[in-house]
């Protein structure tokens, strides 16, 4: 099967969920066996030297990039109050992108061409001009309600307007983006509801993220410590860690001074969050998976956003406790006080964090376990690439 790969950015390094959950397929359909080929957006705000790219992106059978500058712009975000796109969609739209995508499409014939994320929804005409190919497309959100929640959640008049024309255009580039595709590949179940109350009616196909069990050992750590790692450009994890540092902690710190807090990840700067006792900001660390081993609970204050969190399913594998809000644990099989802790109120996430702490490795033991029967990586991707050959044309 050859299956053609496009993507919005190069998905590495592996430094936050996005460029995870990109790269999952990556590997996940050459260990099927499949030919791919890729294809990626090389960004401005996610540039990579290809140069540093892992050595299975050498076993593809074909890769390649195209630069694009998709910081925004002041002009370009202005005038586009005048247009009806999507300025989220036409940040990533390059002609040079268009014209390397059309000579490939002209040279190899794909059974599949995976689309991953409607972020390059331009890029559809082509592609059906010039592929008689299988389109499918991957849902990591659904991405307007990201941003509907976020104006939701704000009180200034003119960025909540803004955002809500923001998430308007977004929507409906959407709704438009993921009618015109064969097959979406969805993350959690929730997200079936989702899609059929904003009127997609394209057929679903759920491929979970999964861990592969046999690279991931439980490393079970006691000491008094709760900890956040993600991507500090992404507004729903900064909203998140804001509501814990004012909302939460000041209650946790009062009724546990022992328990000390440390945040990591990209673009964090500790400059811009307050100096709490107890709280330590390590900004973006060299090890991920070492930063998570040496620490006990992790938290994830999620408040807006949508899709699934990587950092839970990877932090279940490795046997850790996680306390999480009811939209950060979305998607996930888990259940509370078994696998996981799910508080949505400053006063229960403290009083779970505590309970967290105290506990015994039950949970560690129940988390790893669900990991294994529900989240296989090897075995979701060997049922993904089956449906392909066998139910995607019928």
């Amino acid at each position: 099967m050859k299956i053609l790969l496009l993507t919005n950015r190069i998905p590495y390094p592996l430094n936050d969920g996005g460029a995870i959950g990109m790269d999952y397929f990556v590997s996940g359909y050459q260990n099927t066996g499949a030919k791919v080929y890729m294809l990626s957006l090389n960004t401005s705000k996610h540039f990579v030297n290809t140069e540093t790219l892992p050595a299975y992106y050498k076993q593809l059978a074909y890769f390649d990039s195209v630069y694009v500058n998709n910081h925004v712009k002041a002009i370009p975000a202005f005038l586009n109050l005048f247009s009806t796109q999507s300025y989220h969609v036409t940040r990533f739209y390059t002609r040079d992108y268009e014209l390397k995508l059309i000579a490939l499409l002209q040279k190899e014939t794909f059974d599949v061409i995976h689309l991953d994320s409607i972020f390059l929804a331009f890029y559809l005409k082509s592609l059906r001009q010039f592929s008689k190919a299988k389109i499918v497309c991957r849902i990591h959100n659904v991405e307007h309600k990201i941003w509907e929640r976020l104006a939701f959640n704000t009180g200034f008049f003119p960025k909540k307007w803004y955002l809500n024309l923001l998430a308007k255009r977004l929507k409906k580039t959407e709704i438009a983006t993921l009618n015109t595709v064969d097959l979406l590949l969805t993350i959690a179940p929730e997200d079936n509801s989702d899609l059929n109350q904003i009127g997609v009616t394209t057929p679903t196909l759920l491929v979970p993220f999964g861990i592969s069990i046999s690279d991931t050992v439980p490393v079970f750590c006691h000491t008094p410590t709760c900890f956040h790692i993600g991507s500090m450009d992404w507004m729903p994890n900064k909203e998140g860690i804001n509501w814990f540092l004012t909302a939460v902690w000041p209650i946790l710190h009062k009724e546990a001074p022992e328990i000390e807090c440390h945040l990591a990840g990209k673009k964090m700067k500790p400059e811009d969050y307050p100096k709490l006792e107890g709280v330590h900001y390590h900004g973006e660390v060299g090890n991920a998976k070492a930063f998570i081993e040496h620490h006990n609970v992790m938290i994830v204050p999620v408040l807006s956003g949508d899709g699934i969190r990587v950092k839970i399913l990877e932090a279940l594998a490795s046997g850790k406790k996680i306390v999480s809000t009811t939209l950060g644990a979305r998607g996930i099989r888990a259940k509370h006080g078994q696998d996981i802790f799910i508080a949505d109120t400053p006063s229960d996430f403290a009083a779970c964090i505590k309970k967290a702490i105290n506990s015994d490795t039950t949970m560690n033991q129940n988390a790893r376990k669900l990991i294994e029967e529900q989240y296989h990586k090897e075995r979701i991707f060997e049922q993904t690439v089956h449906f392909y050959k066998n139910d995607l044309n019928n």
